[in-house]
């Protein structure tokens, strides 16, 4: 018993001697087995522009829509994925793509809702059935869609029931029961859509939306209502308060619907005012012409040609536009052809005479000095007119514009009476070069 107590302790030291260098020695020790060549690693010397578009075309990691995997032309996970929305009937697969638009609404992603619900009424017009992916340029077209394969095939006769594949499971689809799904997605599809045109300002669409809507139900308030809403932005105001009071009719308190009545009334109260506003310029402003010709016809004026464009605010014009005995007066366009000058004088009343305006007129600012052409009075100065016939009329300071028109020794031309001033030392050599220039 003593030697076995003695031992004990010895084998138990000799243990504990011998485990330490024994661990020690066996964390320094190198790692066994084959060292990997360095390529081994298939990242290792891919740049990193390459791994983050090899990670933009798997769904998850996606940034933006890459439907190719860059080498085949196809994406195998994103197609997966695409084909999960086209599962199951044409009214699961329509009310899948309306939930989409109405998230993206909650989000005014108006354009994207609209591909959404755009989708899903193609799918159950039985469109896109081949084609579920979507175009080049990742949109729809917002419209009526573009795919053309009938879904039909998936469906039972009328009245039958079909049997089909959901997820390895058979289930028993109730045809009738689709088919109120079906027009229930049509009509809550369109009204949504015309929803998201609206705040696109495509209100043609949306118009043609709510009317497809009101076909399938034409108690739909929101479709009447919407109706009404694009009816006004197209100023079809007459037509929006149809829409507003069928409105009314289904959903009587329906405050939006008052509120957009009282709105588009206004609306049409202020156009009818408008309206009536420029039908009234136009009869009077008729009115006018017709007062005017009257006046000329009444003073044998001979008045030829239309205004000229620069004219602006210089015309012919009675001092009462709708009397005909009121005072006239027209533009008159003083030319000095020795000087190579003109000057617009743009109303002188039928009752001035030229001298009158010579008065203020004179001395002209190229001869400060009235050395040629005088000054006051004019009496350096002989005054011609065209005459109707196409030669030259000599006319007095003291004659009133409005006698030498109706005498026929002048004419309006181009809405304004051309009067030429010439000083007297140069009036022959004048006449002489007009003549020829005329070949009178």
């Amino acid at each position: 018993m003593p030697s076995a107590s003695t031992s004990q302790p010895t084998s138990t030291s000799t243990s504990t001697t011998t485990a330490s260098p024994t661990m020690a020695q066996s964390a320094t020790l190198p790692p066994t087995g084959p060292t990997p060549p360095p390529d081994s690693n298939p990242t290792a010397s891919t740049p990193l522009s390459t791994l983050l578009a090899d990670l933009n075309r798997t769904p998850l990691f996606m940034t933006t829509l890459d439907p190719t995997d860059g080498s085949t032309g196809t994406n195998p996970g994103l197609d997966a994925l695409r084909a999960l929305a086209y599962e199951g009937t044409p009214s699961e697969v329509a009310r899948n793509f309306r939930t989409q638009g109405n998230e993206c609404v909650s989000e005014s992603r108006w354009g994207d809702a609209r591909d959404f619900y755009t989708q899903g009424l193609d799918w159950l017009a039985g469109k896109g059935r081949q084609k579920k992916q979507r175009g080049e340029n990742g949109r729809m077209d917002g419209g009526e869609g573009e795919a053309e394969v009938d879904w039909l095939e998936s469906m039972g006769k009328e009245g039958e029931e079909r049997v089909v594949d959901v997820e390895e499971e058979e289930r028993v689809v109730d045809v009738e029961e689709e088919e109120r799904e079906q027009k229930r997605e049509q009509e809550l599809g369109r009204v949504n859509r015309a929803r998201v045109n609206i705040e696109l300002e495509n209100y043609g669409q949306a118009c043609r939306d709510c009317a497809a809507a009101l076909l399938l139900n034409n108690r739909n308030v929101k479709a009447l209502y919407r109706s009404a809403l694009a009816l006004g932005k197209l100023e079809k105001l007459d037509q929006a308060l149809n829409a507003i009071a069928a409105t009314l009719e289904v959903d009587a308190s329906n405050p939006a619907a008052k509120k957009l009545q009282v709105q588009i009334t206004e609306r049409q109260v202020k156009a009818a005012k408008k309206e009536q506003e420029r039908l009234d310029r136009e009869r009077r402003k008729a009115q006018e012409g017709m007062t005017l010709r009257q006046a000329i016809l009444q003073r044998k004026w001979t008045v030829r040609g239309a205004p000229a464009a620069d004219m602006q605010d210089a015309r012919l014009q009675l001092s009462e536009p709708l009397d005909k005995d009121s005072e006239l007066s027209l533009p008159v366009l003083l030319v000095y052809p020795t000087a190579s000058q003109t000057e617009l004088i743009k109303s002188v009343s039928e009752s001035h005479t030229l001298g009158q305006h010579l008065e203020e007129i004179l001395p002209v600012p190229w001869d400060p000095d009235g050395k040629e052409f005088g000054v006051g009075t004019g009496e350096k100065v002989d005054l011609f007119v065209d005459r109707p016939e196409g030669g030259l009329s000599k006319v007095g300071k003291k004659v009133k514009i409005g006698k030498v028109l109706s005498e026929g020794r002048a004419v309006v031309e181009a809405g304004m009476a051309r009067i030429y001033v010439v000083p007297k030392g140069r009036v022959d050599d004048w006449i002489a070069e007009e003549k020829k220039r005329r070949k009178i």
